[in-house]
């Protein structure tokens, strides 16, 4: 009867699930960031020498959340950061040496991932990747709670 409930639950569990798989690939890659701040590193090296706050609007992040992935990836001396010499008070962040040797694992498991991502999906007989993209743009031009009815 409640067949559809408690969706957003399945949905994070899910992303939980193939976070903690995919850091097991991640080890045995040499990678040593975490996998959730693997989309903030690699748009860190396409994009250099932004600010946190430019990086939390492109990537739709909270800043909070940006805030304590760059933390992660500064510990690991992944990033480096330099003034903003239009703002001394914004910091720019751009990837050390070390950082683009790990970005450059992460382009190479990226590919990878692949067919993985593949064998998933034909097992499921669905692309969750498309669907979840979807999902979201649905959302974003009618919200859930315009759904319910009156």
């Amino acid at each position: 009867m409640l067949a559809n409930a408690f969706l957003g639950r399945r949905a994070a569990d899910f992303a939980n699930l193939l976070t903690a798989q995919a850091e097991v690939v991640y080890r045995e890659r040499g990678m040593i960031f975490p996998v959730v701040t693997s989309s903030t590193l690699h748009f860190i090296s396409q994009n250099p020498n932004l600010s946190l706050a430019d990086i939390s609007n492109a990537l739709e992040q909270p800043h909070q959340v940006i805030a304590q992935r760059i933390a992660s990836l500064d510990k690991l001396n992944l990033v480096e950061r330099t003034p903003d010499p239009s703002d001394r008070r914004r910091q720019l962040l751009k990837l050390s040496d070390e950082g683009l040797r790990q970005v450059g694992l992460l382009e190479e498991y990226l590919i990878a991932s692949q067919v993985a991502i593949r064998d998933l999906y034909d097992e499921l007989g669905a692309d969750l990747s498309s669907m979840l993209t979807n999902a979201s743009a649905a959302l974003k031009r009618r919200s859930f709670a315009d759904r319910f009815e009156a």
